[in-house]
């Protein structure tokens, strides 16, 4: 039965995609939200089986950005210059949100916006992911009206088509902190930004910084630059996480937040069975005082044996408890961390850093540590939050080689499944 749903499911699938690939190429728009710049009415007399058919129509204030957009660029404009004009003058996505590069670029290529309508870009997306783009999709005569003459449209593309080809600049782990290092305006990621300056004996110099990612992605409408030379950063970051790991009372630290929450359960646990014990107290001279009554006649014996059962029974569900309780109080005193495997942890990580590994395995190791940098209005680094995580110490363990005869071993630490803990610690 498995095997016949899932057949019958793959029909369905493959009627749909046919009924799609149908629509498209009879030049109706194939999708849910309306592209940037139309909206969606319906067509009257279209009643089919209680449906009625849509069409796209042009909304005209977003046809204002998309003819915008295409000027820009026929006039050798670049993304950054087009996004940062958009957004100066107001314009926002169908979603209510600043436009941003990439989606300046989809617009650039999108067809729709001459009277066409394609269809079937993506393929296999279950099993290609990024990699699924069709080089064949459909692209017939769209049913809605063109926002932009073909003239403007091919004169674009073939401008795109030249700039097309260049290799994308992959940093390769050369810059860690993009992503960790926030903004300090807005908190987003920084990113790699590069500026040319010109040197008095006519020499240039190439600069690189990380600099805001929104300001880089969607212009000054939606932040500054505020950028950080990539040395600065790096070395200040650097220094003190070398200062960090070999300092005691962020050693102390580490060692409280790592057996807090066992201490905390254990110590809970140890305040239950002190009121435990109470309770059998109270229970055993309950139990002695039927004795006494039943010795002095003052109960029946019916009445004694009910008193006596009901005693009986809440020693045993007491005792139950206590038992519970004792094994609470072993299990979380064998879960607290010795400081001396927790030292061993933060000389393997202080270990690896320093070496000279691969740019790609130490940004790893920078991200598995810290959560968030952030940075102040003067540009100087503000605080660095830190994270210690099974999977940092997984990736230490893995990595680090084999601690010296005697040490603890690190892999008893992530064996025990600490939990991620984050320790903030702001910079002067």
């Amino acid at each position: 039965m498995a095997l016949v749903g899932e057949f019958e499911r793959n029909t369905i699938a493959q009627n749909v995609k046919m009924g799609m690939r149908a629509k498209a190429m009879s030049g109706e728009w194939c999708g849910g939200i309306p592209p940037f710049g139309y909206c969606w009415v319906t067509m009257e007399g279209t009643e089919n089986h209680g449906r009625r058919k849509s069409r796209l129509e042009v909304v005209e204030r977003e046809a204002e950005a998309v003819r915008l957009m295409f000027q820009l660029y026929a006039s050798e404009k670049g993304y950054k210059a087009i996004v940062g004009r958009i957004n100066r003058e107001g314009y926002r996505t169908k979603l209510d949100n600043a436009f941003s590069v990439a989606q300046i670029k989809s617009i650039l290529t999108n067809p729709v916006y001459i009277g066409k309508v394609r269809y079937d870009v993506r393929r296999d997306w279950n099993e290609k992911r990024r990699n699924n783009i069709n080089p064949n999709p459909i692209v017939a005569d769209g049913k809605h009206e063109a926002i932009i003459p073909e003239e403007l449209w091919e004169q674009v593309q073939f401008m795109i088509s030249q700039k097309n080809g260049k290799p994308a600049r992959i940093y390769d782990g050369e810059y860690p902190l993009t992503g960790i290092l926030k903004c300090p305006q807005c908190g987003a990621g920084m990113v790699i930004s590069r500026t040319t300056n010109r040197n008095k004996d006519g020499s240039k110099q190439k600069l690189t910084y990380y600099a805001c990612g929104n300001w880089k992605n969607k212009g000054t409408t939606v932040c500054h630059s505020n950028m950080v030379r990539v040395e600065k950063a790096n070395t200040f970051v650097y220094n003190q996480l070398d200062k960090l790991l070999s300092d005691e009372k962020f050693f102390k630290e580490v060692v409280g937040r790592v057996n807090r929450e066992h201490r905390i359960l254990k110590e809970n646990a140890i305040k239950e069975r002190g009121v435990q014990e109470k309770k059998l107290e109270k229970i055993k001279v309950r139990q002695q005082r039927n004795h006494e009554l039943y010795e002095d006649s003052e109960i029946s014996r019916e009445e004694f044996l009910i008193r006596r059962e009901e005693l009986n029974q809440q020693l045993c569900e007491l005792r139950e408890k206590q038992t519970e309780t004792s094994m609470v109080i072993l299990e979380e005193g064998k879960k607290e961390i010795p400081k001396e495997t927790i030292q061993e942890i933060l000389k393997n990580f202080s270990r690896i850093l320093s070496s000279d590994i691969d740019r790609t395995i130490r940004k790893r190791l920078l991200h598995l540590l810290i959560s968030e940098i952030t940075i102040d209005q003067h540009r100087n680094i503000d605080s660095i939050k830190l994270k210690l995580s099974d999977e940092l110490i997984q990736f230490l363990q893995g990595y680090g080689g084999t601690p010296p005869d005697g040490a603890p071993s690190v892999f008893v630490f992530r064996e025990l499944g600490i939990k991620t803990m984050d320790l903030e610690l702001v910079l002067s």
